[in-house]
């Protein structure tokens, strides 16, 4: 893991799954927005995609101009160059001890990249400095 950062993940909407992922992807490539991790969630209220992109303002702008409702929530984020099984389990363990809950948490793969893990939790400010505590910790 190189750093853990905070980053905001956009929630879009979406009526039907099997038809607007597409969509939305290829409106956000076409304006040159990358797209870091993604990932599906469904709801009472439906399904979202969820999205880390370079540029959270201008993504949720050009989505909500093409007629999509997103929703912003302030997350967790970390790139592993080198991920391996565990490193999830490892930073639920860490946050679990200290009383902190996991909302969400979710592993999006970069092909040959690596991989970058996001985490929704109820207190991300503790969070960031539990893991950032654990990771100085570990390398020592």
């Amino acid at each position: 893991m190189k750093a853990i950062r905070r980053g905001t993940e956009l929630a879009v909407r979406l009526n039907n799954v099997l038809e607007a992922l597409d969509p939305v992807l290829t409106i956000l490539a076409s304006r040159g927005i990358k797209v870091f991790a993604r990932s599906m969630l469904t709801d009472r209220r439906g399904c979202s995609l969820l999205l880390l992109t370079d540029d959270h303002q201008r993504a949720r702008s050009v989505l909500e101009t093409a007629g999509y409702i997103c929703e912003r929530n302030d997350v967790l984020w970390a790139r592993y160059d080198n991920y391996h099984p565990g490193v999830v389990a490892l930073l639920c363990q860490d946050l679990s001890q200290m009383k902190i809950n996991l909302q969400r948490v979710y592993v999006s793969t970069l092909a040959g990249q690596g991989c970058v893990v996001v985490l929704l939790t109820s207190d991300n400010t503790a969070a960031l400095q539990t893991i950032t505590h654990n990771k100085l910790q570990h390398a020592a």
